[in-house]
């Protein structure tokens, strides 16, 4: 794709169409009680209000900052005056409250179809991506079986490929077959869960993707 032998780090050309929005129509109208103007409204007051930056998130932030600096727009949204917030600064995402209240009143569809696929369309072309509203229109949600594993006396459940899922139900598989000690907390115990996760991860980065292209 355009010249390119990898799929890049960074950019829009990593950027899928966002399925989150319709997940959360699908949702709502399946199984939801109040309206999704009641369940976005928390996430637009913080936005809109701000919120007090932890020193967690804050240290994430101070080293990816030099990542947000690329000029494809992502600085003017995460940095203020070219710096990441401090921990304890009040950070607010005004845009993106606006953008939730959208959501909400038209049920999803602005997102896809309308105002905000429209402003992401643009962004995107302006910085050399790919994405048209075309792409934007005919994104669905899918509805999937989950994959599971018994494991602990437990029946865990996950999302399926090309979801991250199956990491978990891996490193619970291989932990499944070990000898933790009746100290789930000792020092041999959290050396063989990490060990367990990373070799789950391993195995996802090689082979886990579209399972329509697996």
């Amino acid at each position: 794709f355009d010249g390119q032998s990898a799929m890049p780090k960074r950019g829009w050309d990593t950027v899928t169409v966002p399925g989150a929005v319709s997940s959360w129509v699908a949702l709502s109208e399946r199984f939801g009680r109040q309206s999704l103007g009641t369940l976005l409204a928390p996430s637009a007051h913080y936005a809109r209000e701000g919120y007090g930056v932890g020193p967690v998130t804050a240290n994430a932030w101070q080293r990816q900052s030099a990542a947000l600096s690329l000029g494809l727009g992502f600085e003017d949204v995460f940095l203020k005056a070219g710096q990441p917030p401090a921990a304890g600064d009040r950070f607010r995402l005004e845009g993106a409250a606006d953008a939730l209240d959208l959501i909400a009143e038209s049920n999803g569809w602005a997102f896809y179809h309308g105002a905000i696929a429209e402003e992401l369309v643009a962004a995107s072309g302006a910085a050399g991506g790919a994405h048209t509203m075309a792409d934007f229109a005919a994104h669905r949600a899918d509805w999937v079986e989950p994959i599971t594993i018994d494991a602990c006396g437990l029946t865990i459940h996950e999302i399926p490929p090309n979801g991250q899922g199956i990491a978990a139900l891996i490193a619970l598989g291989i932990l499944e077959r070990l000898d933790l000690g009746d100290e789930p907390d000792s020092g041999r115990a959290i050396h063989l869960q990490i060990e367990a996760v990373k070799r789950a991860l391993a195995d996802v980065y090689a082979h886990v993707g579209d399972a329509a292209t697996m």
